[in-house]
């Protein structure tokens, strides 16, 4: 028995051991459990914020690629914008303007357009048809229309603006009657209210012919041909409405391009109407080209008259008024046309082109009197002709 008991002492103490060391494996085996759970969530954790931070970086990205495309897409859109007709046509009238605060204006080659007389002598020049001008006077309280034979005529201011220098006028009697007005001119006298209007603007006064059109309508079409130095950008026609009216604002219109095509409604809020090209379109646009190359401006609006006699010009219009909102497509067209029209006089002006308008050599008629000369008036101003280069 006490063997026995012995043998079993010699034995425990091992399982004992045994015991103790799984205990201790098993506590360590929990630690490194525990610890790994802990780094596996911290892993998780990181790997989460570092997927918001790669969210965040991308949004981040994807906001400035966006805001990018937007900034050059507004680039592109000023770049577009600059070269518009409308924008262009801004920066013209805003150059005619700053001219009027420089010495001497008046030698500009811009300042020097806005002349009727003068103009209709640079287009005798060149061999294109004006009206007949049948007396001209300096001051407007000289005026006396009863020296005038023709039962039909207009009265018009030298530099003034078309809009607010033009009287068409019927004789009745001996009165004259502006046309769609109650106008009168008793005796052919101006009355003091229209004396001290037109003293106001700078002369001097004219007695034209009163143009007799192709159509039926008292007034003829007014052709515009919007020019850039022998291109044509685009041609208005206009007409008188139905209800007779000379308020050019009232009446009807039609673009066009220079072989004829309709350009349809590229102008908002303007009265259309279904107008047909002018008979003499390719003689009046070759008039258009020849004069708008000769005048020596970027741009120039070459504003004519298909009569019975054929073109006759009716003005040269350096700043188009009214409201200039086409359509973008046009818009840009145009204004691309602008601006090579500027690049080939420059051009021109390098080769030794003369600066500003160029006389031709026919015979043309001068109305301007003969007084002082002084360097603002036409009298002092070159009518040397001069050869455009080939």
């Amino acid at each position: 028995m006490s063997r026995l008991t012995s043998r079993f002492a010699n034995v425990v103490p091992p399982i004992q051991r045994r015991q103790e060391r799984i205990g201790e494996l098993e506590r360590q085996l929990a630690e490194k459990d525990a610890e790994l759970t802990v780094r596996e969530a911290e892993y998780a954790a990181s790997l989460q914020r570092s997927r918001a931070e790669a969210a965040k970086w991308r949004g981040f990205t994807r906001s400035k690629a966006e805001q990018l495309d937007a900034a050059q897409s507004r680039v592109r859109a000023i770049q577009r914008e600059r070269t518009t007709f409308s924008t262009q046509l801004a920066n013209y009238k805003a150059t005619y303007s700053a001219m009027a605060k420089l010495r001497d204006p008046a030698h500009l080659v811009m300042r020097q357009i806005p002349y009727k007389l003068r103009n209709y002598s640079f287009a005798q020049s060149h061999g294109v048809g004006v009206p007949e001008v049948s007396a001209v006077w300096s001051d407007p309280a000289e005026i006396d229309l009863s020296v005038i034979a023709a039962e039909r005529i207009v009265l018009k201011a030298d530099s003034e603006a078309s809009g607010r220098a033009v009287w068409p006028l019927v004789r009745e009697g001996d009165s004259w009657v502006k046309l769609g007005s109650e106008l009168r001119l008793p005796n052919g006298r101006l009355p003091a209210s229209m004396v001290e209007t037109m003293s106001a603007m700078r002369g001097p006064f004219f007695a034209e012919e009163f143009l007799v059109g192709t159509g039926e309508s008292s007034l003829p079409e007014d052709i515009k041909f919007y020019m850039s130095y022998g291109e044509v950008l685009q041609v208005l026609v206009m007409q008188q409405g139905k209800q007779g009216t000379t308020d050019r604002q009232l009446f009807s219109r039609a673009y066009f391009s220079e072989s004829g095509r309709t350009l349809g409604r590229v102008l908002g809020g303007a009265r259309y109407a279904d107008i047909m090209p002018p008979v003499l379109l390719p003689e009046l646009v070759e008039v258009a080209k020849r004069l708008s190359r000769l005048v020596g401006v970027p741009f120039i609006r070459v504003d004519l008259y298909q009569t019975p006699r054929g073109p006759v010009l009716g003005e040269l219009t350096l700043l188009p008024g009214g409201h200039h909102e086409y359509t973008p497509k046009h818009d840009r067209r145009m204004g691309k046309k602008w601006t090579a029209g500027r690049a080939r006089l420059e051009r021109d002006l390098g080769a030794g082109r003369p600066p500003g308008m160029l006389f031709g050599a026919n015979d043309y008629a001068w109305h301007y009197p003969p007084h002082e000369g002084r360097a603002g008036e036409p009298n002092a101003w070159s009518r040397v002709p001069a050869p455009l280069a080939p």
